[in-house]
């Protein structure tokens, strides 16, 4: 499957850059967990692009991670521009600010280890887009090789200490043509330490570490939020500082 692997690895670049159009999920329904991360890998190594952000998800008991690259990265109040036809959702989350690497043999292993590891917490929202078309045909780790459908991530600027508790609290969202939507959080995984610590369990051969400084995004507190048009977003986590950013679109 080597070649087929290239040949997704140059189609997802070009599904990034422009130079092409979006891939057809059916042909990354048949990779398995490896193939997936060993295209994410390529892929970034190709485009030149770090790591400011990444997101886990925790599947069949085991996290799946994948990078949000440093240029997709904003801070609150910041513009994001991303082409129209990738554009699919938002969430609302919350990340931990690492002050040093995770796993590290620095520091102990658990909730001990990781608390260490941490500075602290933010809100944030996640920008849902996708390389691929029909990506719902995209199979168990389609989605995995196109970096989760991450296309971005809005940094709220409050420094949350400790753990923040959501589940329950109220979520409220201001989109672009003035509609409101209410809300409530939910973790889906039990925690925003969950996932991490399901990384630091068993971290991969193409993302062995998180390192210093990287957001660490756990999953979104609510359904993902779509709508059409672009312009200002605002999401609100409880009495938290509400996080916007400015939506453009291109064609």
């Amino acid at each position: 499957m080597g070649l087929e692997i290239d040949t997704l690895v140059n189609a997802l670049i070009a599904a990034r850059d422009g130079s092409g159009g979006l891939v057809e999920a059916q042909s990354l329904a048949p990779l398995s967990k490896d193939q997936a991360m060993d295209i994410q890998s390529r892929v970034q190594a190709a485009l030149g692009e770090s790591t400011a952000a990444a997101k886990i998800s925790v599947v069949d008991g085991g996290a799946l991670i994948a990078p949000i690259f440093a240029g997709a990265v904003i801070k609150d109040g910041d513009t994001f521009s991303m082409p129209r036809r990738s554009f699919v959702a938002i969430e609302i989350e919350v990340a931990a600010i690492l002050s040093e690497d995770y796993p590290s043999s620095a520091v102990a292993d658990g909730a001990e280890g990781l608390a260490a590891a941490i500075d602290h917490f933010v809100v944030g929202i996640e920008i849902l887009g996708t390389r691929l078309h029909k990506r719902e045909e995209a199979g168990k780790f389609g989605a995995l090789a196109d970096n989760f459908n991450g296309a971005g991530y809005v940094v709220g600027r409050q420094k949350i200490d400790g753990v923040p508790a959501v589940d329950g609290l109220p979520v409220r969202v201001s989109l672009p043509n003035g509609e409101i939507r209410e809300l409530e959080a939910r973790h889906p995984f039990g925690g925003p330490l969950s996932p991490i610590l399901a990384f630091g369990r068993q971290p991969h051969e193409h993302f062995p570490v998180l390192g210093k400084g990287v957001i660490v995004t756990t999953g979104s507190l609510t359904t993902p939020v779509a709508f059409t048009g672009e312009g200002k977003v605002s999401m609100q986590l409880g009495d938290y500082d509400p996080v916007s950013f400015t939506l453009a679109l291109t064609d």
